[in-house]
């Protein structure tokens, strides 16, 4: 089994989430800390981007780069659209983890491996948190005038129950990892003219939709956390060296800059003086005449 990271560099340099000098620093620290930690337990960690997001990561040590194109879209709003690049190429049961995943025990690796469900994983997001979502009416709104077909009808928010999160996604069955790709990019056509300013629709089409359709078809979805979130998730997932840092990312990062300082100084000091060096060349390119 390999692990795979994907990245788009259009929405952090459209500044989707983030301006571009903390949007550099917490994508650098955190990918290159979940590399470490793969690393560190003896896999291996591929990389899927594009040209420029290949190299906003150069300083990372990852044991194979490929350079894509994103043929799905160019709107930024859907930040997940690289993943199903990469998922197109990737070797099933390969797993596919977003860069602020961090595995640092061996049993979070045995655990994933050991699993032959149709897909794996990390946790499923229930009706609280679909509610507790800061940006949820706005989405549901927006989406919901569009003619989503069963099983990937769009929920009204208060009937929603959740969804899996996928920033880990390992698959066990090919034709579902192909109708997953599939039904991400019809989705993605017909909603591509949209501003979806600080809305994410792939909370929909990304985690939504694997939902419904393994539901509609009995299919078994295996998640490395059970009810989340939960006293006893949060201490399964320390036990087994499971993090996801999610929306909480920003507060953490202090934290996460000081255990990569400690392991991987070098690396650390090598993406600092990078982030120092791109922000200053692409505000000074941004700011040239046309």
């Amino acid at each position: 089994m390999k692990f795979a990271h994907s990245f788009w560099s259009k929405p952090l340099l459209c500044k989707k989430f983030n301006d571009l000098r903390v949007g550099l620093a917490v994508t650098l620290v955190d990918y290159a800390l979940s590399v470490e930690f793969i690393h560190r337990n003896g896999y291996e960690i591929e990389l899927y981007a594009d040209k420029e997001g290949a190299y906003i990561l150069s300083e990372i040590p990852y044991d194979k780069v490929h350079i894509i194109e994103n043929t799905i879209t160019d709107n930024y709003h859907f930040a997940a659209s690289i993943k199903f690049e990469a998922l197109k190429r990737m070797n099933l049961e390969d797993c596919l983890i977003d860069g602020d995943i961090f595995l640092s025990k061996g049993r979070v690796f045995s655990e994933i491996e050991k699993s032959n469900s149709d897909v794996t994983c990390s946790f499923f997001e229930g009706e609280h948190l679909v509610k507790n979502c800061e940006f949820a009416d706005e989405m549901f709104e927006i989406l919901c005038k569009y003619d989503f077909k069963y099983p990937y009808t769009v929920p009204i928010k208060n009937k929603c129950d959740g969804w899996y999160n996928t920033s880990i996604i390992k698959f066990g069955n090919q034709q579902l990892k192909d109708e997953y790709i599939k039904q991400y990019i019809e989705h993605v056509n017909k909603l591509k003219d949209i501003d979806f300013k600080n809305v994410w629709p792939d909370l929909i089409i990304e985690q939504r939709n694997l939902t419904q359709y393994c539901r509609a078809n009995n299919l078994k979805i295996n998640t490395i956390l059970k009810d989340f979130p939960s006293k006893e998730s949060y201490e399964y997932a320390n036990l087994i060296g499971f993090n996801h840092l999610g929306s909480t990312k920003e507060s953490f990062q202090n934290t996460f800059v000081k255990i990569l300082a400690s392991l991987n100084l070098e690396l650390l000091q090598k993406i600092n003086l990078f982030i120092n060096i791109y922000e200053t060349n692409y505000v000074h390119k941004t700011d040239e005449p046309s």
